[in-house]
């Protein structure tokens, strides 16, 4: 997976891709390619969104399981209340 392009929420919900990618602290025990579930976003989305941990960096580093983005198509995309609000987060 590493050198591909990011795939965007939006994206998924248009049927263009099969995941999302997010980013998260790779200190924590989070492996890279990390499949991740998101109550939350499934709920207001009425499907089962497939997210994956494909990136990292020092603003994640020491904040284990308390910080990650998810990729969006632009920055008015980045502003949803349910994506900056409280997530639970599900490793299956």
């Amino acid at each position: 997976m590493r050198g591909h392009p990011l795939h965007t929420l939006q994206d998924f919900l248009d049927g263009k891709t099969s995941e999302v990618s997010v980013a998260m602290d790779n200190r924590a025990g989070i492996a890279y390619g990390t499949r991740i579930c998101i109550p939350e976003l499934n709920r207001k989305y009425h499907k089962v969104i497939n997210f994956r941990v494909v990136d990292t960096g020092s603003a994640f580093y020491g904040k284990g399981h308390s910080r990650i983005d998810i990729c969006v198509r632009n920055q008015a995309a980045s502003y949803d209340s349910t994506i900056n609000g409280h997530l639970t987060l599900v490793f299956p």
